[in-house]
């Protein structure tokens, strides 16, 4: 697959994972976003599993996941400043720097 058609199936995954979110299936969207960054990463795309990553947290987040979350939040924030080292991503705002004050403490 290339990465463009990776990007776009990610895409459309991270939509299934809004849909579901909407519709209340939290279940069902929690896995359509692990999904979505599973394959995300596996494209490279940085920017793409940043978003759906922040997601997958969000909804962690609602189920009363907060470690969970924390460590989605945490490694993404991490995967960024990487990003941002290597010069592959421009600086700017990632998951990690709007978390929630609850999931602060758990980050460090």
């Amino acid at each position: 697959m290339t990465v463009f058609s990776c990007s776009l199936r990610s895409a459309a995954t991270s939509i299934l994972g809004d849909a579901n979110w909407i519709n209340g299936d939290l279940e069902d969207a929690q896995h359509a976003y692990q999904e979505a960054v599973q394959i995300s990463q596996a494209a490279g795309n940085i920017q793409q599993t940043s978003i759906y990553s922040a997601n997958l947290a969000n909804i962690l987040l609602k189920q009363g996941q907060l470690p969970r979350a924390a460590r989605v939040y945490s490694d993404e924030t991490e995967a960024q400043r990487r990003g941002e080292a290597a010069g592959e991503i421009g600086r700017g705002a990632g998951p990690g720097d709007h978390l929630p004050g609850v999931v602060r403490g758990f980050t460090g």
